[in-house]
């Protein structure tokens, strides 16, 4: 595919919002169903022996405090963030190419290399990713006409929709620390919600039984917005 082309496909939108989600399942799935993580966990269960009782605990405290704090700790979530994926794309992705030249090197090593990587360009790698996210989900809104009263405007015009998606992205760096007081609320209300399903089972409330997913959808969504109103009214505290 030459980068006229690769461009063309941008432009027209043929890699909408289904395509990505469909990508972006496809590669998990991959990852879930091939890689063998054996070794890894056979070094860490040794560990994870002595907390196994209390780390539904601390599992449900950091996630409280991710919901009520995560703008003010959001660096480390970032940090922690990058870190898993730069590690877990290392040990699938990079190690078949670094053990053809050093088979006996542990493939934890190389994902723990590549995780440090990411994690200390966490930064630029999340600032660059929000744009091109943003930008382009702009983009296949205005151009594919998925707003009806601006779909004729944009259609076959994607100069205009490209200028909408420029000035959105901009606009959104300027509210972007309400974004992340948001996401990071939504992440400590869902994780909230599924460490609280370990003890106690949704469904033995009637309106529950066989709808689980909407007690923890639920749950997320009053823990979220307590989580962001407190990280509103503190906001001044660590701007």
């Amino acid at each position: 595919m030459g980068f006229l082309e690769f461009v063309d496909i941008l432009k027209t939108c043929k890699y909408g919002f289904a395509e990505i989600v469909t990508a972006i399942v496809d590669f998990y799935n991959k990852v879930a169903n091939d890689f063998n993580i054996t070794e890894l966990t056979s070094a860490m269960w040794g560990y994870l022996d002595y907390i196994s009782v209390a780390l539904p605990f601390i599992m449900l405290a950091l996630y409280i405090l991710v919901a009520l704090a995560g703008k003010r700790i959001f660096v480390v979530i970032r940090f922690v963030a990058f870190f898993a994926t730069g590690f877990f794309l290392g040990v699938y992705s990079l190690s078949p190419i670094v053990l053809e030249v050093m088979p006996e090197l542990p493939t934890w090593i190389i994902g723990l290399v590549t995780g440090v990587i990411a994690g200390v360009l966490a930064k630029f790698i999340y600032f660059v990713l929000l744009a091109i996210i943003a930008a382009y989900s702009t983009y296949i809104v205005f151009y594919c006409g998925l707003i009806p009263w601006v779909g004729p405007l944009m259609a076959e015009n994607w100069i205009i929709a490209l200028v909408c998606a420029v000035l959105v992205t901009v606009a959104l760096f300027f509210v972007l620390k309400y974004f992340e007081m948001a996401g990071t609320s939504m992440l400590g209300g869902f994780g909230v919600a599924c460490v609280v399903r370990r003890f106690w089972d949704y469904s033995t409330l009637e309106v529950f039984v066989g709808r689980e997913w909407l007690a923890v959808l639920i749950f997320t969504i009053i823990v979220a917005l307590i989580g962001f109103f407190v990280q509103f009214k503190t906001r001044e505290r660590y701007n």
